[in-house]
């Protein structure tokens, strides 16, 4: 058992298993272990998660909807400036293709 402590103490591996193991229990301890109501049998098949929430969440998912709906307008305009885009950048691919094959032509002489 000596031998182990001083192994232990002596190696770098062991504080820092200790600090980490301290850490776990620090977390638990600061963060609440609170255990699972639906593995001790109250509430046996309901979600974890308070119901209030829950309808919160899904009245800002429908507001989100609702939003995108209504700014089709700006969706328009945007794809608009994104082809005006995609079409100048390939037509500049065109040209620099058009370059290196003339430079290669004037290598080649």
């Amino acid at each position: 058992m000596e031998g182990f402590l001083t192994s232990f103490g002596t190696s770098p591996w062991g504080p820092m298993a200790l600090a980490f193991l301290f850490g776990i229990a620090f977390g638990w301890v600061v963060w609440g272990a609170k255990p699972d109501r639906r593995e001790t049998g109250e509430d046996a098949g309901a979600p974890i998660g308070d119901p209030k929430e829950i309808v919160v969440i899904k009245a800002e998912i429908e507001a989100a909807r609702t939003l995108l709906g209504q700014n089709d307008e700006p969706g328009d305009e945007l794809s608009e400036q994104l082809a005006t885009l995609d079409e100048t950048v390939k037509r500049a691919n065109g040209r620099l293709k058009m370059i290196l094959a003339a430079i290669r032509r004037a290598a080649k002489s």
